[in-house]
């Protein structure tokens, strides 16, 4: 489990393998129970990563997967699949389907001035629907901080635009609440968290280079997962058989 998002609509969280896993996304219960794969038709898992979920103003749901992971520094163009979030029916005994390839878009984006990163986390601004993609690196203790505004062409390759750049190290994964108001990072060892100020927007604030808070999770073999909800943070880790952690908002 490389990635954890929480659905909105459905007491669901959302999942994927990464680097040359299958082209599928998956629906999870809190529980851990696997309860739904739904294949990406046409795309190929190069390296995925990450992913989030937005809610329209009409009531939709969208998932977003990260085809961002970059370990040997070698790809750009990347890409972003966006298609809507699939219903998961509980009673299916089958619990697989297909997202045709009709059905999903792909956000090409670009790293500017021929600098290539590494990219293992994404998070989804709700109020707009803006992308912010936070880099990873295994030597310094920070992380350039990207955004794709939305809306654009997506028959065009969009150049990400740099926001900032944050103290964080090894970032493996990332999450904006629904309400708008919190933002987590993490590595294998430790979180980061943010809560965003009164009459600002996540753009303007992640400019300005915040110092994030510590968030103290439990141990874990090989975090790289997080999902922030409105009421608290959800983690797990990539390997056979992990626990799922959720982490109760004070």
């Amino acid at each position: 489990m490389s990635a954890l998002a929480a659905s909105r609509q459905q007491e669901v969280l959302w999942t994927l393998n990464d680097k040359n896993g299958p082209h599928s996304v998956f629906a999870v219960s809190y529980s851990g129970e696997k309860l739904l794969e739904a294949k990406l038709d046409g795309t190929v898992n190069v390296d995925w990563e990450d992913l989030a979920i937005i809610d329209t103003v009409i009531g939709e749901s969208f998932i977003y997967v990260a085809n961002t992971g970059n370990n040997d520094h070698d790809r750009n163009p990347v890409s972003i699949y966006r298609f809507a979030e699939p219903l998961v029916d509980r009673a299916d005994s089958k619990k697989i389907i297909t997202i045709d390839k009709d059905a999903i878009q792909e956000l090409k984006v670009s790293w500017p001035n021929n600098i290539i990163y590494d990219c293992e986390a994404i998070a989804l601004d709700q109020s707009n629907g803006d992308i912010y993609l936070f880099t990873k690196d295994r030597v310094n203790t920070l992380s350039e901080v990207f955004r794709y505004p939305a809306p654009q062409d997506p028959s065009i390759t969009f150049t990400l635009e740099h926001v900032a750049q944050l103290p964080c190290f090894w970032v493996t994964g990332a999450d904006i609440s629904p309400n708008g108001k919190y933002l987590g990072l993490t590595n294998k060892q430790i979180g980061y968290g943010w809560e965003l100020p009164e009459g600002t927007s996540w753009f303007e604030y992640l400019s300005t280079a915040p110092q994030p808070c510590t968030l103290e999770f439990e141990e874990e073999e090989q975090r790289e997962s997080i999902a922030v909800t409105d009421d608290g943070i959800w983690t797990t880790s990539e390997c056979e058989a992990c626990f799922l952690w959720f982490y109760q908002r004070l």
